[in-house]
């Protein structure tokens, strides 16, 4: 016989944050490096985490070199200005009023 649990039949304790005792990461600032880019990306999810917002990729670069190793990555807030097509930007007028008179 198999049995059925609802959604409160258990208490759910915070696995990585145990008695909420969280370091706090250091703000990011110019001049900071790490050693590879998967290193960078958890550094910026992990603030971006505690800070409450999520991170994409932008855009990154690959070497001039033969191996298409990738060389530089921009990170952004999740919610950051997404791309639009040049066609869809030439095609829309805007409502400013300085344009009705």
């Amino acid at each position: 016989m198999e049995e059925s649990f609802g959604l409160y039949d258990f208490e759910v304790e915070d696995l990585q944050t145990p008695n909420n005792n969280v370091e706090r990461l250091e703000a990011p600032s110019s001049g900071m490096f790490f050693e590879t880019i998967e290193e960078a990306r958890k550094y910026y999810e992990d603030y971006g985490r505690q800070n409450g917002f999520w991170i994409r990729t932008r855009t990154s670069s690959k070497g001039q070199n033969r191996s298409n190793d990738v060389t530089s990555v921009l990170f952004v807030c999740a919610k950051e200005g997404m791309y639009v097509r040049k066609a869809e930007k030439e095609g829309v007028k805007g409502n400013d009023e300085r344009e009705k008179r």
